[in-house]
């Protein structure tokens, strides 16, 4: 004779209702902590759009002064900086600033911020 399964397992594949809806439950628990953790970073994303880029000639002018700075007062700017890299995501900056001092050349690597503070990272000479 056969038997009849009862109507809950055979719509779910071999699981009662209740597992079925205890399923669902969670399911519907995870999707709603990733939608809250999208909307708290939300802010966090949309601040750093806000921001913006330090200009070209903003940025070479902070380099150049950080340069000079390091090389000591009797050091002078001869050839105009250059932007070497731009770093999208950070809004950072690698400039190259030209500068002589005491009949040498030096080239001095920064990294310029969205804020326009330059930063040392190498020199390079004299030649």
């Amino acid at each position: 004779m056969l038997q009849k399964e009862p109507l809950s397992t055979a719509v779910t594949g071999g699981q009662t209702v209740q597992q079925y809806i205890h399923l669902l439950f969670r399911m519907l628990g995870m999707i709603s902590f990733c939608l809250l953790c999208i909307a708290l970073l939300n802010p966090v994303y949309a601040a750093k759009k806000e921001q913006k880029e330090c200009e070209d000639y903003k940025a070479k002018i902070a380099a150049d002064k950080l340069a000079k700075a390091f090389l000591g007062k009797k050091s002078e700017v001869f050839q105009q900086a250059i932007v070497l890299k731009r770093h999208h995501p950070s809004l950072q900056k690698e400039v190259a600033s030209y500068i002589k001092a005491d009949n040498q050349y030096y080239t001095m690597f920064s990294i310029v911020n969205s804020s326009c503070t330059a930063f040392f990272i190498k020199r390079a000479g004299p030649r």
